[in-house]
């Protein structure tokens, strides 16, 4: 079908209203953006208050689920977005997900509906979570360590992974994958503490890892659906900014073609004119 000169014309008014709204929904995204990145807070001082407990404790003869695999599940938790315009940040991290589960034994958890939706459609079993809310991510996280400390201290899992999108600049965003449990200090953090035995333990030290690791635990998720809430805003940003690209390529080859067909109905016009008088004058 050719296009007329009105259809083209009217193709070329929408793309302009288009590329308008797309230029608010980008300045949204970056001020949401710098929000949430001025709210994100690293925990630093938490984790240092943590380390300085851990110090007391030398977890190395310590067997428990969250220091010692008790099963051979594999427990992964992928964290995807219920947000649209995202250009397939969620599918980059369910597809690392299932990459990391692979054909062992295995149990995924899915934090967000959309990815919930594509594991349905794909008849892939998993425990879903609610999506991310910037206002309730702090019960959020401790709901799910909830669920995910009962499950290691039953042995349904022995280790446990957790997928999220991290956002290295406002441009650029990769998928992470932390090793939760076991649960392993780092080694900056490390320190050699003393032994169990050195002390006088109101509760077992095990117990006392334990409930640190728990905390550790649900800091840590914290922080990542804060990460994961910078990196949604960023991909969004990004998909725009493509579709902008796109927007004013096809626009600009819509004015060519206008131009074009206006030039050419201009010169048919003043040639018929021009046969005409040589014709009747």
């Amino acid at each position: 079908m050719i296009a007329t000169i009105p259809q083209l014309k009217k193709d070329m008014e929408f793309n302009t209203g288009l590329l308008a709204l797309i230029e608010v929904m980008k300045n949204v995204a970056v001020s949401q953006y710098q929000v949430l990145e001025r709210r994100l807070t690293s925990g630093k001082e938490l984790f240092d208050l943590l380390g300085s407990f851990f110090d007391l404790i030398n977890l190395k003869p310590l067997r428990h689920p969250f220091l010692t695999p008790m099963s051979k599940t594999v427990c992964v938790v992928a964290v995807t977005s219920d947000a649209g315009l995202l250009g397939g940040l969620n599918s980059q991290v369910l597809s690392t997900a299932l990459e990391e589960v692979g054909d062992q034994p295995a149990k995924i958890v899915i934090v967000g509906e959309r990815g919930q939706m594509y594991l349905r459609d794909r008849r892939v079993a998993f425990t879903g979570f609610e999506g991310i809310q910037d206002d309730a991510k702090q019960g959020q996280a401790v709901r799910l360590v909830d669920y995910l400390a009962a499950e290691l201290l039953r042995k349904k899992i022995g280790y446990l992974k957790v997928i999220y999108p991290r956002p290295l600049s406002f441009t650029q965003q990769r998928i992470d994958c932390l090793q939760v449990v076991p649960f392993v200090r780092e080694e900056k953090d490390a320190k050699e503490g003393p032994k169990p035995e050195s002390f006088i333990w109101e509760s077992h030290p095990a117990r006392l890892a334990e409930y640190l690791i728990r905390l550790w635990m649900a800091r840590k998720f914290y922080d990542i659906f804060g990460l994961s809430r910078l990196s949604e805003l960023a991909a969004r940003y990004i998909h725009l900014e493509e579709s902008a690209r796109k927007l004013e390529k096809e626009q600009g080859t819509l004015k060519l073609k206008y131009f074009r067909m206006k030039h050419e109905l201009i010169d048919r016009n003043m040639r018929d004119l021009f046969a005409a008088r040589a014709l009747y004058g």
